[in-house]
Order: structure tokens, then sequence, then C-alpha cells
């Protein structure tokens, strides 16, 4: 009995050895044992149910670096993603395609997600998995849109793509990014239509955006926004940061309080109250930006690139140095 039991061991552990580890098939194995093949497949099934062979799946995703736990830890975060490409990736498709897989992950029917415009959710949107079993869902725009575009901004296709992947209600925020006076955009925000969607942004869980610099921003010389010279006046102010079309200085605070009187977006307050409040931005010279947005608390999750996230760690280990 004990020498049959030994054998069928032996048997076991040899034909898992051969499948598993020297990556044989079950027609070679069964050659090499001068066995049948179904009853290769019976070993197999044999060595896995008496736990010889465990198989456990390792998901990269779900593994923290130690580049993603130390901002995580600083900032305390509740997510940092880290996308490291290759140097013929086009970094910002692989930060968003991250992004995208991240979002898949903790979707849940019912939720509503507020969503920014621009390239960069575009591209999240754009690899978005379509979802079946998925319901209630809401995705709603985060802010005004451009009425003048000098080049696409996509204002409209990354939300139109969001909706479509969750099979959502979508809900559109048909206004200017800059309304005349604050005056005006009391009265604009109190119509009937404007305002449902502008409730359904407050009670949003989930926010989804990038984080901009001003430098480059395209949305401050919108109709009632800024002329050259008062764009230039405000970057003499100290603005480094745009999130969620609020400009920010290096010290996290609104540079122009009148000015973001009349931008039509979510208020920073309501925007801090959100269960998840995700950044996707990729790019080196948004390092600054994403810098004082980190410094400011305003998001909790972070996805971005190997060179943001590299600078990052290196400003955070010098700060505990000093």
């Amino acid at each position: 009995m004990k020498n049959g039991y030994s054998t069928r061991m032996s048997a076991l552990v040899e034909v898992a050895r051969l499948y598993y580890e020297a990556g044989m098939n079950q027609d070679d194995i069964a050659k090499k044992m001068g066995i049948s093949r179904s009853y290769v497949s019976k070993l197999l099934f044999e060595a896995k149910s008496s736990g010889i062979v465990q198989i456990s799946i390792h998901n990269p995703a779900l593994t923290e670096s130690e580049q993603e736990r130390i901002i995580r830890e600083h900032y305390h975060l509740r997510k940092v993603i880290v996308a490291d490409s290759k140097v013929e990736d086009n970094s910002a498709n692989v930060v968003a395609k991250r992004a995208a897989d991240w979002l898949n992950e903790i979707v849940k029917n019912n939720d509503i997600i507020a969503t920014g415009w621009g390239r960069t959710l575009y591209l999240l949107s754009k690899n978005l998995q379509k979802r079946d079993d998925l319901s209630g869902i809401k995705t709603v725009s985060l802010f005004g849109q451009q009425s003048v575009m000098r080049q696409n901004v996509y204002v409209t296709e990354g939300l139109t793509l969001m909706t479509n992947a969750f099979g959502a209600t979508s809900y559109l925020l048909p206004a200017p990014v800059f309304l005349s006076s604050a005056k005006v955009k009391k009265a604009f925000l109190a119509e009937k239509s404007i305002a449902t969607t502008m409730d359904l942004i407050q009670q949003a869980n989930i926010a989804v955006f990038t984080i901009g610099s001003p430098k480059r921003s395209s949305f401050l010389d919108q109709p009632n926004g800024l002329n050259e010279q008062e764009i230039s006046e405000l970057l003499a102010k100290g603005a480094v940061a745009d999130i969620c079309l609020h400009i920010l200085g290096r010290d996290g605070k609104l540079v122009d309080r009148k000015l973001d009187d009349r931008l039509v977006s979510i208020p920073l307050d309501e925007l801090c109250k959100k269960d998840y409040r995700i950044a996707v931005v990729s790019g080196r010279y948004k390092m600054e930006a994403v810098y004082t947005v980190l410094e400011g608390g305003y998001i909790n999750v972070l996805i971005t690139d190997f060179d943001i996230a590299k600078e990052l760690v290196e400003r955070i280990r010098r700060k505990e140095l000093s």
C-alpha cells in the first residue's frame, strides 16, 4: 500500500513538473512516461485538486511600486498609479489606458461620474471597456465648454465615449467657460436645466479630470475670459496650475478670486467632497502643476507618468531630509 501510494505520488509530481515547469504538452508527456494522454490529463487534474500544484495569478496592475507607495503615503492618497512607458510609446495614451483600466475596476451600479474634457480625458474614455453588467450609471460634465477652439480639446467626445462604455445617462453642461460677471453667472446657474446638471455634479461620487499648466492652457482667452496682457499678469501673480479650470498659485490657493467667480465649474470645496478625485496627467511640463495640486490636497487618486512620479519622489525625499 505504501509502495502504491509512493508510486502514485511520484507520478503526480512528475507529470506536474513536466507540464508546469518543463512546458511539455500532454501528448509529449504521455510518450515520455509510456501512458495514455487521457491518463496524463487525469493526473494533472488530481495534482491540482490534491494541492501538489497550486496556481496563483499575479496581476502587475495590483502590485504597488516603491514610487507609488512613497507618493501615496506622503500625500495620504487612496491610490497612485505610475504608468511606465517605452520610448516609442505615447506617454499620454499609456497613462490614459492605465486610468481607464482602473476606473473600470472601481465603477459600480448607480455611480455618478463627473468628468472634464480635453485630450487626456478623451484618450481615457477611448480606452474604456464596453460594459453590459452595469446599471443606473450617470455621467456629467464637470465644467463649462470652450466656445472658441484653436485646437481640438474634445469638449464632448470624451463624455460621449464614457457614456456609451458604461451604458450611462449623460448630462451635458451647456455653458461657456466664463460668464461676464458673478451676477450673470448666478442667474444663469439658476435656470432649471442648468441647475439640474449642477445638482448632479454635486451628487457625483467620482470626479475624473486632468491637471493643467496656465502657461499652456487653451481656455483662458475664451469669450469673457482674459486677453493676452491679462494672461501675462495672471502668470506674473504666480499662477502655476489649473484644476477643473480653477487657477492656483504655488501656495495652492486661487490666484484671482474675481476671475474664479465668473468661472462655470465645480467649486473646489465641492470637488474635495468626492469619494474619488482622480487626476490623470502626463507630460514633464506639468510637474509644477501636479506638485501644487498635491500640496493643496485637492486629489486623492493620481495616475501619471514615470517622469512626473520620479520628480515627485525626489522632492518628497528632499523635504524629509530638510
